[in-house]
C-alpha cells in the first residue's frame, strides 16, 4: 500500500503523504470538464508534434512563424499537462490521429520539395481544430482559474495566426 493510499484512509497514520485526487471521486460535472481540458491538451500535445516537424522541414522564409508556433503550443502543452496533472490526471497520453494525419501530410509534401508558405491553409486548418477544443472547454463550467487558462491560450493563438496572416 502507497503512503498515499494511507492517507487518504487514516490521515493521521501518514501525515506527510500529498494528498492524490482520485479520478473515481470526481464527481460527474469534474470528470466532464477534466475530460474537456484533457482534449485540449491531447490536441495541443498533436500540435507540437506537427509543428517540430514543420519547423525540421520549412524553408527559412517559414521557419520563424513555424518556431513561434510551436513554442506557444509547447508552452500551453506544459500548462495544461501542469493543471491535468493537479487535478489528478494523467496527462502523459499520445496524441490523436489528426496529428499523425497532419505529421504524415507535411513528410509527404516534404519529399517534393521544402516547406513553404503554402502549406498557410494546413496550419489554419489545424489552429482551428485546437481551437474547437478550447471552445468546447469553455463551454463547460470551469473553475476560475481553468477559465483565465484556456481565454489566455485562445487569445494567444488568435494573436498569433492574427499576425501571421498579415
Amino acid at each position: 500500500m502507497k503512503a498515499t493510499d494511507i492517507k487518504h484512509m487514516h490521515p493521521k497514520a501518514a501525515p506527510d503523504a500529498p494528498a492524490v485526487p482520485n479520478i473515481s471521486d470526481e464527481t460527474p460535472d469534474e470528470a466532464a470538464r477534466l475530460d474537456l481540458i484533457a482534449e485540449v491538451h491531447t490536441r495541443v500535445a498533436d500540435a507540437v508534434k506537427g509543428y517540430d516537424k514543420l519547423v525540421a522541414k520549412a524553408d527559412t522564409k517559414l521557419r520563424p512563424a513555424a518556431q513561434e508556433l510551436l513554442d506557444m503550443h509547447q508552452s500551453h502543452e506544459k500548462e495544461l499537462a501542469r493543471y491535468l496533472a493537479e487535478a489528478g490526471r494523467d496527462p502523459a497520453k499520445d496524441g490523436t490521429f489528426f496529428a499523425t494525419v497532419n505529421r504524415v501530410a507535411i513528410e509527404v509534401r516534404s519529399w517534393f520539395d521544402v516547406i513553404s508558405e503554402n502549406v498557410i491553409e494546413q496550419i489554419k486548418e489545424g489552429e482551428k481544430h485546437v481551437l474547437d477544443a478550447y471552445y468546447a472547454a469553455q463551454k463547460q463550467t470551469q473553475p476560475a482559474d481553468a477559465d483565465a487558462m484556456l481565454a489566455r491560450h485562445v487569445a494567444e493563438v488568435d494573436a498569433l495566426m492574427t499576425r501571421l496572416a498579415a
